[in-house]
């Protein structure tokens, strides 16, 4: 299972001011430069070796050594927003990232750089990857806004190789399809979203809200939960434990 989907949460506070790994089940901390004065808001490790973290001013860092090395992404054009969340379910397949004002920047594995597309006006605080499927994603945000996100991969043949014996070269090509879920009636901001190795997907935010789904975050349910304080954060380990 992904790490994005239930660990973002869990090394979220670590990431506020420095980067920090851990040992032994969390018995030793050690402090790591992250390479940046910006403030960090979340982080996604796609292995033990490769992950990326976010913050303010487009910072989007990587690490391929587990954490012991970060740096800057490269991005087609500026990118000068907020990033507050990001996922990378894993090395062969689309990561993204969200933040202020709606935007978003994604990258298929084979990019060398990232890319950007506005999928809506709202600032988006949360996404994630469904468990059935690496190429759709879910993200919230601002006045209950969700939106799921279809990945369309296509990788094609565009000449033979350099050398006698090379492989072919290829291109690839993603696009990507936004919905907007129209189910839930909050204007609540929606701040967190993660499903469970089940397919149950939860969401969290303002005002006490906990939704769920079980049809694959096509349409979401309000649970009833005791409390007004605001949940900004979620990690989900079964269908019934968050």
């Amino acid at each position: 299972m992904s790490l994005c989907r239930i660990l973002p949460v869990c090394r979220f506070a670590i990431l506020i001011l420095t980067l920090t790994t851990f040992a032994a089940h969390g018995e030793t901390w050690t402090s790591i430069s992250s390479s940046t004065t910006e403030k960090l808001q979340a982080v996604t490790m796609a292995t033990n070796k490769v992950g990326l973290a976010v913050g303010s001013r487009g910072t989007l860092l990587k690490t391929t050594n587990g954490g012991l090395l970060w740096k800057q992404e490269r991005f087609n054009g500026s990118f000068t927003h907020t990033f507050n969340a990001v996922c990378m379910p894993d090395t062969e397949s689309v990561a993204m990232a969200v933040g202020e004002n709606g935007q978003a920047m994604y990258q298929f594995h084979s990019m060398a750089t990232w890319s950007a597309f506005t999928p809506v006006a709202d600032t988006l605080y949360g996404v994630c990857s469904r468990v059935d499927t690496i190429l759709t994603f879910v993200s919230v945000g601002t006045n209950g806004f969700i939106g799921q996100y279809q990945w369309h991969v296509s990788t094609w043949q565009v000449g033979g190789g350099g050398q006698k014996g090379d492989p072919p070269a290829h291109d690839t090509s993603v696009l990507v399809t936004e919905t907007r879920v129209l189910s839930v009636h909050t204007s609540a901001s929606l701040r967190a979203v993660a499903f469970s190795p089940e397919q149950k997907g939860y969401i969290v935010g303002d005002s006490g809200i906990v939704l769920t789904s079980t049809n694959k975050g096509t349409t979401w349910e309000r649970q009833s939960v005791g409390g007004n304080v605001s949940l900004r954060a979620l990690s989900v380990l079964s269908s019934d434990k968050i």
